[in-house]
């Protein structure tokens, strides 16, 4: 029998800004899981795109909250992001830093107060299943 192996190169690293596309993915497929849409598709109520577009904004506002790209750790192979994970402190970066940083992403994207009342409409019911700490 003749085995074959792959040596690569993998590294745990904090994330950079520049990871924002990358993260924006991370968190619409973690919150669609196993289902073809999820909280945000509810939220941004466009298609992938527009739903990246909009996590990427809310990624990269100038306010830190839990969806902000410097919370997060991203697994490297061979130089390219193949994995991310956040972590942080409720205290910090909670519910409340996270409405200032929606504020901002709804500005940098031209997105009204009302756009942003109806995606809750529709997809405010994850409040219902969200932690308390």
């Amino acid at each position: 029998m003749t085995m074959n192996t792959v040596s690569t190169t993998t590294k745990i690293v904090p994330a950079q800004k520049e990871h924002s596309a990358f993260i924006a993915w991370v968190m619409l497929a973690a919150a669609r899981s196993h289902l073809e849409r999820g909280v945000w598709d509810l939220f941004v109520d466009g298609d992938e795109e527009a739903c990246l577009r909009y996590l990427e904004a809310l990624a990269t506002t100038e306010a830190r909250h839990f969806f902000h790209w410097s919370n997060f750790i991203v697994a490297e192979v061979e130089g390219e992001p193949a994995a991310g994970m956040c972590g942080y402190f409720d205290a910090e970066c909670g519910v409340q830093a996270v409405i200032e940083g929606q504020r901002q992403a709804d500005a940098a994207l031209g997105r009204s107060a009302e756009e942003t009342a109806a995606g809750w409409g529709r997809a405010g019911s994850i409040m219902y299943c969200s932690q308390e700490h």
